[in-house]
């Protein structure tokens, strides 16, 4: 640590932490012309009028300060790390916390407030408008001195941090108890991260690296991994406070588990689409910057539910574990399943996906508050993991404890999950989209089986939901048959029908039963009706041509199976839509299309819901 004389101006370097001398410190925000440790050794070589005499001004007006106050010894950052050594600038960066909260005194020059009278209302509102509290570094030197002294422009007294503290806690949300000197300890990694969410730093990677000291822990310094510098951040934390899972608890709060309106589920219409509020709108459980927690001030986490979770013997549950950059494996409590819309760029399609919920072990640091819950909602994503939604569910006053939460819970139902970012991609001419493809719980069926012609070698996509072929050829000849299976309730035999798409078309058709009523399959005797023998009759086979939607439930046909007939129930059977939508690829040299798919089997009576008016 090197230290300014303040009568001599000369630097002294201390190796050993026991022989450093009482010092004072200075807290300051960077402007254009600060001295380096190179230029301050060689000030008096420098011209008059010389650019570097703005910020060497400072400097001496600082050991005046000091000087003043007793002090023989003071510490500027700007000339006190030779920062093109990365040795000494990642050991600085490091050991600044503990500098800073070592030092007798701390001066914080607020180079745009005014001088004013000693603690007069002109200038407590001259300090809370400073852009001293919009930068990254001046958190800690905020929070770390014992005592800490603002100065104006003019280097004149404005009052102590202990004077504005009602004002600081008010700008900075962080609380009355930390300004006065709490353990830092004491505060969730959510409440910590939510002081830095306002603040800018000129340097990507430094979002992360002022906040090492702040949460206590120690990284290397890579200068040109940009932001990937607060994944590390994150990653550290998840390894050194593994059961605070308010390091999760980011992203604007929702209160209930939103969905998509039924009329877009199975609605008739394409699903509504607008632009994405991301680059990347399915995230990893990280954060992507400390702003994604400026809602989660008071967002702590709840140590007898960790306790429970992580310690109690019947649920024995595993820590969070790195699986990769940006992949995290959890083992979370699954709730509520939703749906969302994904909305992709060029060509424009909000695609339905299907979403999960996890519980966190997080609460509000409110005790009238405490049996509420927060949850993160994930879908699908790449290679079989789960991408996160940014929005942060909180649902209020459950009425429970987190220990009868887990008593309610199954053990199956405490899932490990693999967590990463979706990948972005291109989409290629031919690339089919599933934009819906759902199957009501009402309608008492599901899909069993599927298969794709032997002769196409296709491959999907799981994460963004879209079937791709592997040649030119495919793509331009019937590059997709699907082949879906159904049952009717009771029954054994399934029915089926087959999507097949041509360069021009898409057509439906197959052994589909659409009758108006729910069927089930008995034997001809039992039933005394003997069944009629023959083949299946097609339910329909129509050209379905761009941004037109076939409802398949008028054409009356029946399966016929030998030895086996239907019999016709009161209850309305589902009704199936088939649709496809063609967009044209207008980035791709070669031009082509993208087509996005709808496959719908919606619930008993839906097909007069719909013309009363329920679409999307």
């Amino acid at each position: 640590m090197r230290l300014l004389n303040t009568a001599t101006c000369d630097l002294k370097e201390y190796i050993s932490d026991t022989d450093i001398p009482k010092y004072a410190i200075l807290s300051h925000t960077w402007g254009e012309h600060e001295v380096s440790l190179a230029q301050w050794q060689n000030r008096h070589s420098l011209p008059i009028g010389h650019e570097g005499m703005q910020g060497a001004a400072k400097i001496a007006a600082c050991c005046e300060q000091a000087a003043a106050a007793g002090f023989e010894w003071v510490w500027v950052d700007t000339c006190c790390i030779d920062k093109s050594s990365s040795a000494e600038l990642s050991e600085a960066i490091n050991s600044m916390f503990r500098w800073y909260r070592n030092a007798a005194v701390c001066y914080a020059y607020l180079s745009d407030v005014p001088t004013a009278p000693w603690l007069s209302q002109e200038a407590c509102d001259g300090v809370s408008k400073s852009r001293w509290f919009t930068r990254g570094w001046t958190l800690q030197e905020l929070l770390a001195p014992k005592e800490l002294i603002f100065y104006s422009q003019d280097w004149q007294p404005l009052g102590t941090k202990d004077d504005f503290a009602e004002m600081i806690s008010s700008v900075t949300k962080i609380g009355r108890s930390f300004l006065d000197g709490e353990s830092l300890e004491l505060a969730s990694i959510a409440q910590k991260m939510s002081w830095a969410a306002a603040r800018q730093t000129t340097r990507p990677e430094d979002q992360a690296y002022c906040l090492l000291g702040i949460f206590d822990i120690n990284m290397p310094l890579l200068y040109g991994e940009r932001f990937k510098a607060f994944q590390r951040l994150q990653e550290t934390l998840m390894t050194t406070y593994p059961e605070d899972h308010s390091l999760f608890a980011w992203g604007s709060i929702v209160t209930g588990f939103p969905d998509v309106p039924p009329a877009v589920l199975f609605g008739t219409k394409p699903v509504p689409w607008e632009p994405p509020k991301f680059d990347t709108t399915l995230f990893s459980i990280l954060a992507a910057s400390p702003a994604d927690f400026a809602g989660s001030d008071n967002v702590v986490a709840c140590r007898t539910a960790s306790q429970v979770f992580y310690h109690r013997h019947s649920y024995n549950a595993q820590l969070p574990l790195l699986a990769g950059r940006g992949t995290v494996k959890l083992q979370l409590p699954w709730d509520k399943k939703t749906h969302t819309t994904y909305h992709f760029t060029g060509p424009p399609i909000a695609q339905i996906r299907e979403v999960f919920t996890l519980m966190l072990l997080c609460q509000y640091d409110d005790p009238t508050k405490k049996s509420g819950r927060f949850f993160v909602r994930v879908c699908l994503g790449d290679t079989a993991k789960y991408s996160r939604i940014g929005s942060l569910v909180y649902i209020p006053d459950t009425g429970e404890t987190y220990r009868e939460a887990f008593e309610r819970f199954q053990t199956n139902r405490f899932k490990e999950t693999t967590l990463a970012p979706e990948l972005r991609f291109s989409f290629q001419p031919g690339d089919i989209v599933f934009r819906r493809m759902l199957c009501s719980p009402e309608s008492r069926t599901s899909f069993v089986g599927s298969g794709t012609p032997r002769y196409f070698d296709l491959f999907f996509l799981e994460g963004p939901g879209v079937l791709r072929t592997e040649t030119v050829e495919q793509r331009e000849a019937l590059f997709y048959s699907h082949h879906f299976k159904t049952k009717a309730p009771d029954s054994e035999e399934p029915f089926s029908f087959t999507i097949s798409m041509t360069r021009e078309t898409c057509a439906v058709t197959g052994e589909l039963c659409t009758k108006f009523g729910m069927f089930t399959l008995e034997s001809a005797s039992e039933s005394g009706n003997g069944g009629e023998k023959g083949e299946v009759v097609p339910s329909a086979n129509q050209g379905l041509s761009s941004s037109r939607y076939l409802p398949l439930c008028d054409s009356g046909h029946l399966m016929k199976a030998e030895g086996y007939t239907w019999v016709v129930k009161e209850e309305p059977f589902p009704v199936v839509f088939v649709g496809v939508e063609r967009f044209p690829l207008s980035s791709s040299t070669s031009g082509g299309f993208v087509d996005a798919v709808d496959i719908v089997i919606g619930p008993h009576g839906l097909g007069s819901l719909l013309g009363q008016g329920l679409s999307a």
